[in-house]
């Protein structure tokens, strides 16, 4: 059932990729939070929370080490969107804390990853391909670009002072909270895997000699300020959670358990 979403976004345009990752898996895991409430009532909250916590190690398992193997700088997006989702379905099944990191955990990831693909974009139409390999001395070739495309992709990395960070750090907690301590580590051990697999990718891209053929320098500047301003909302949550915010994330707990 993952096949499809990493063939999606390395076939798709950069701006329905935006909107793939960062708007429609957010309303595919508030079905799924919806899904979670109703069976809650049926047959008790055991059977979907054993369910969604074995589905989103599953997918973070196969996200990590997918990553590790990716040469498509999209299709590794997609596989950042699947270890995501992984991470969020977790987080509803570690009860109200858990459910609360895991919708702030959508919120910054809908910000963070529709930036990045539209980044994407950029680059793919600057250097012709998606392919990793295929580019090299990205801070030289686009250096605004290229800057904003390393921060995000720390961003998604869970590293501070980003969003993610804290909503990662949040779930974490919540699975602590709730006792399981084991599966915590599992999942801290997947994260490393995704982590060094997307570093790894991205070292290749920023750095080194620019690629033989392709103009320096930005075109369309204008473009660049909404990603600036995904970026710098993802600094602003990683430092502070605005009170409207918070209340709408609190309320939503409580309709959700």
């Amino acid at each position: 059932m993952h096949t499809w979403l990493p063939d999606a976004h390395s076939e798709a345009p950069a701006p329905l990729s935006a909107m793939m990752s960062g708007v429609l898996l957010a309303v595919a895991v508030y079905a799924i939070i919806r899904w979670r409430a109703v069976v809650n009532v049926a047959v008790g909250p055991a059977f979907a929370d054993h369910l969604l916590a074995a589905l989103g190690v599953l997918s973070l398992a196969i996200a990590a080490f997918s990553l590790v193997t990716q040469r498509s700088f999209k299709r590794m997006l997609a596989y950042s969107s699947i270890e995501h989702t992984g991470l969020t379905c977790l987080g509803v099944a570690l009860g109200p804390l858990g459910m609360y990191a895991a919708l702030l955990h959508v919120v910054n990831h809908a910000v963070a990853k529709s930036a990045m693909f539209l980044l994407a974009g950029r680059v793919q139409h600057r250097f012709h391909t998606a392919e990793v390999a295929g580019v090299t001395g990205l801070l030289r070739v686009m250096p605004v670009t290229g800057g904003l495309f390393a921060a995000g992709t720390l961003a998604i990395l869970g590293l501070p002072p980003f969003g993610l960070f804290v909503s990662e750090w949040a779930l974490l907690r919540a699975g602590f909270a709730a006792g399981r301590p084991w599966l915590m580590g599992v999942v801290l051990v997947l994260l490393v895997v995704a982590f060094v697999g997307v570093l790894r990718h991205l070292n290749r891209m920023l750095y080194g000699p620019a690629t033989a053929g392709v103009a320096t320098g930005e075109s369309e500047a204008w473009s660049l300020v909404p990603l600036v301003l995904c970026i710098a909302i993802l600094a602003v949550l990683g430092l502070t959670l605005p009170s409207p915010l918070a209340v709408l994330l609190e309320r939503a707990v409580e309709d959700g358990r």
